[in-house]
């Protein structure tokens, strides 16, 4: 996970790339691996990621954006088992996770103003 942070730290830095690999990335209710993810929440606009999963190995990584904030992220679970055709619990605490990232970057612009 540090290593995909690293990556996306320094992406996030590149004055030219770094906007368009970010906007590459899939948002929540578009076309995309985060499509039908964070439903309950509006993260449109806010949320840039990238989701997988290959045999009890999931992952989400990106960015969590708030005004002039941002905060790169990874989350990854192995050989977790989960009964076919269930939403998986790491699928729901890593979208916790990220409202978590959210909301502290919500509550940092806050404390500023």
């Amino acid at each position: 996970a540090h290593g995909l942070v690293a990556v996306l730290e320094h992406m996030q830095k590149h004055p030219t790339l770094g906007p368009i690999y970010r906007d590459s990335l899939a948002q929540p209710g578009r076309p995309g691996t985060l499509e039908h993810r964070f439903r309950d929440v509006e993260l449109q606009g806010k949320v840039y990621g990238k989701s997988g999963y290959i045999s009890g190995v999931y992952a989400l990584s990106g960015y969590v954006v708030n005004g002039d904030r941002t905060i790169a992220f990874a989350c990854l679970v192995n050989n977790y088992v989960t009964p076919k055709g269930r939403f998986t619990p790491p699928k729901l605490l890593f979208e916790q996770i990220v409202i978590a990232a959210d909301k502290y970057l919500a509550d940092q612009i806050a404390e500023r103003n």
